[in-house]
């Protein structure tokens, strides 16, 4: 830390001393109390006029504000970041990245010598706990430090799969920490509980849906509401509220259309950035604060709260001033929006609020005079004079360029954290960055053009291919550096049966992008779809894309490319590269399973068949949903001479595959071992209206003699 932000830091703390010092009476009287159990709840994408003790109409959140009513509003909060695991390192870290560094979702964790505020009162004789919905908030990003238990058992992603967000719904959250708590009353306790369940996609649970059909995403919200119930009520009924310091918040907001964004991420207004803040202080007056806070004063506040010394350094202020009444003094509040930079090579998002205008430092910046315009609708840049928040702004930046502190947490992203991002479009191609930006950059003027690359797929699933199409060369004609636009393309083409020209389409792509790992990870595997395997062997082992080391499925690829060429010990070497980046992925172990299988095939080798059951018993362990591990698993039912296990198991891949060639195929087979030739021969009969036409001569023939011979034992049959 450097000595002007302990300067900083040290003036910052004299100006609080008179707020600090008001009220102290009030508090005397509970000074055998200050062990205070802490309860901090935090809920993903949530608007702070979504709920009703902030005025909204249309969803009554009465649990909520239920417990507002006996705290204090702070009716203009502000998150620094609007993506999820930057803006709890906000809270948890009590600073901003321009001190922790930890920007995105993607490529960034939280050091181990970073002091967490669950480290700070673990210190102080807590138990802590954290129960955590989704993926952003996994342990491997590095805000477990300090928490006793940190839950984020939210299931597996393959089990969702890919087209939506691995998470547990908040009920499942709020019940896990309640259980913890029935068994950690006897000293004070730190609860982090995290509901993600207004993050997108929208899907609110019964009666929810119904309620809110045409606005699910008020949907979610009444559902958090309602989820939030049990526990509020139960730390009411059992007096813990008597004794519970309560911070509620959100993580960031949601634009819901606002300003041509449809969620988060891309823009700081503050459709994104402003959020709720309750803060429920024991035996304090409810009221509501109009000052401008953030995310870095809750740590202080709950120290100030319990009476201990915070960490030295914390820009935030206590907020206990202002739950007393108090005006807090004025102060910079910093914000930014990295992901389009550091995912998509977009310019960087920075500004600053202060004196209740706002400067947004971009290439096309922006000023608002936020006490008269809050929703941000009449951009000053030009017409007025922002020279004080860009000189805080700047001075800022050069604190954080002159400190030790937010410049070593970047991480190379494994796979699974890969896998899963990607799956709700948080990681994109990963360009890199230039050296200098212009308004071309400005993400005002990128975001329209993705945006339409969005909605050309929204098109193509609604069946209008034909103008989707359209849509994406459109794209592609007037920005060739909207990558999202190249790969929505290949799929379309791909899901039309083009093929080929899916493939053009990504070549073209990665000419102009050669460093996007979103489109050379689709061409890899179009080009295994295509069964072009000598090219995905070329690419792969071309490439000198970073982020392709840390995919399983990159490797997944390759093994299967090179088990197709017949080099088996290649292919091995590749399925056990990808398994070891990511030991739980079940499709590297069926495509292992499945080379261990041709080898015993071929050699009768009884290690090789042992291991290719091992490897199909694993991967049905992590995806129970794997319908060709279980046609793996009957193969090898099968060959073992246990025909009726084989039937089960290639019951349970048509169960979870209906129509799976592999598996219907073989289930007539298995039909025929434990003579059932009728059953069979309606197998068979189903098979070869299904595939026929695909079929080559050869194997219509021998599906032909199958037909044949199940009739002939069904004749024979008494």
């Amino acid at each position: 830390m450097s000595e002007n932000r302990d300067l900083f830091r040290i003036v910052l703390g004299t100006l609080l001393a008179a707020g600090t010092l008001i009220g102290t009476a009030s508090l005397s009287a509970a000074k055998s109390a200050r062990k205070w159990n802490i309860l901090l709840i935090t809920i993903d994408t949530l608007r702070a006029d979504r709920l009703s003790c902030y005025g909204f109409d249309r969803v009554r959140t009465d649990r909520i504000d239920r417990l507002a009513a006996g705290g204090t509003i702070f009716t203009r909060a502000f998150a620094h970041t609007p993506t999820t695991l930057p803006s709890h390192t906000n809270i948890l870290l009590g600073t901003t990245p321009l001190s922790h560094g930890v920007h995105d979702n993607s490529g960034f964790v939280v050091r181990p010598e970073l002091w967490t505020l669950a480290e700070h009162l673990k210190k102080q004789g807590y138990r802590t706990a954290a129960f955590v919905g989704a993926y952003p908030l996994d342990s491997r990003f590095g805000l477990d430090q300090g928490f006793d238990l940190y839950d984020d058992d939210y299931g597996s992603q393959s089990s969702r799969g890919s087209a939506f967000y691995v998470e547990r719904k908040a009920e499942a959250v709020v019940g896990k920490a309640m259980d913890w708590l029935a068994g950690n009353q006897a000293s004070p306790w730190f609860l982090w509980i995290h509901c993600f369940d207004p993050h997108e996609p929208y899907l609110p649970p019964p009666p929810f849906d119904a309620r809110f059909r045409d606005s699910p995403y008020d949907g979610e919200v009444a559902y958090v509401d309602s989820a939030l119930g049990p526990l509020l009520a139960r730390l009411e009924e059992t007096k813990l509220l008597d004794s519970t310091l309560v911070v509620l918040t959100g993580d960031h907001g949601e634009s819901l259309g606002e300003h041509g964004e449809s969620t988060h991420a891309y823009f700081a207004y503050n459709a994104t950035i402003w959020v709720p803040l309750i803060i429920r202080v024991p035996g304090m007056s409810p009221g509501r604060s109009e000052d401008y806070v953030a995310h870095f004063d809750i740590f202080p506040t709950i120290c100030d709260a319990l009476d201990i010394k915070p960490p030295s350094g914390l820009p935030g202020i206590s907020l206990l001033p202002a739950v007393r009444g108090k005006k807090l003094p004025a102060r910079p509040l910093y914000f930014e929006s990295l992901y389009p930079y550091y995912s998509r090579g977009w310019a960087p998002l920075r500004g600053i609020i202060q004196d209740r205008k706002k400067y947004i430092d971009s290439p096309i910046p922006e000023f608002y005079d936020l006490a008269k315009d809050f929703s941000e609708l009449a951009n000053l840049a030009g017409r007025a004079d922002w020279d004080d928040q860009r000189k805080s702004l700047k001075k800022q930046m050069e604190r954080a360029a002159s400190s030790a502190d937010g410049k070593n947490s970047r991480q190379t992203m494994d796979a699974e954290t890969m896998r899963k991002l990607r799956s709700l479009g948080y990681v994109s191609g990963q360009t890199p960055a230039k050296r200098s930006y212009g308004p071309r950059d400005d993400i005002k003027t990128v975001l329209p053009f993705h945006n339409r690359a969005m909605e050309a797929k929204d098109l193509l699933r609604a069946g209008q291919a034909g103008r989707a199409e359209a849509m994406l060369k459109a794209v592609i004609a007037e920005r060739k550096d909207i990558d999202v636009a190249y790969s929505n393309l290949a799929t379309l083409y791909k899901e039309q049966g083009r093929l080929d020209e899916a493939i053009k389409v990504l070549e073209d792509g990665l000419a102009l992008l050669p460093a996007n790992f979103a489109i050379f990870s689709t061409y890899v595997n179009f080009l295994i779809a295509a069964g072009r395997f000598d090219e995905v062997i070329e690419a792969v082992t071309g490439t000198s894309i970073r982020e392709m080391e840390q995919d399983p499925e990159i490797w997944n690829y390759l093994g299967i490319a090179y088990a197709n060429k017949g080099a088996a010990d290649k292919a091995l070497e590749a399925f056990e590269t990808g398994l070891a980046i990511d030991p739980s992925s079940a499709s590297i172990y069926v495509n292992r399973g499945t080379l261990f299988l041709s080898q015993f095939l071929r050699t009768k080798d009884g290690a090789a068949a042992r291991k290719a059951a091992d490897d199909f018993a694993k991967a049905v362990e992590n995806d129970p949903q794997d319908a060709a591990a279980f046609n793996g698993m009957g193969v090898i039912a099968r060959l073992s001479g246990k025909p009726d296990d084989a039937v089960r198991a290639f019951e349970k891949a048509l169960d979870l595959k209906p129509g799976y060639r592999d598996a219907l195929y073989n289930l007539g087979m298995a039909c025929l071992d434990i003579n059932e030739p009728a059953r069979a021969e309606r197998i068979f009969v189903d098979y070869r209206k299904r595939f026929a036409n695909g079929l080559s001569q050869a194997d219509r023939q021998r599906l032909e003699e199958l037909i044949r011979e199940c009739r002939r034992r069904s004749a024979k049959s008494p």
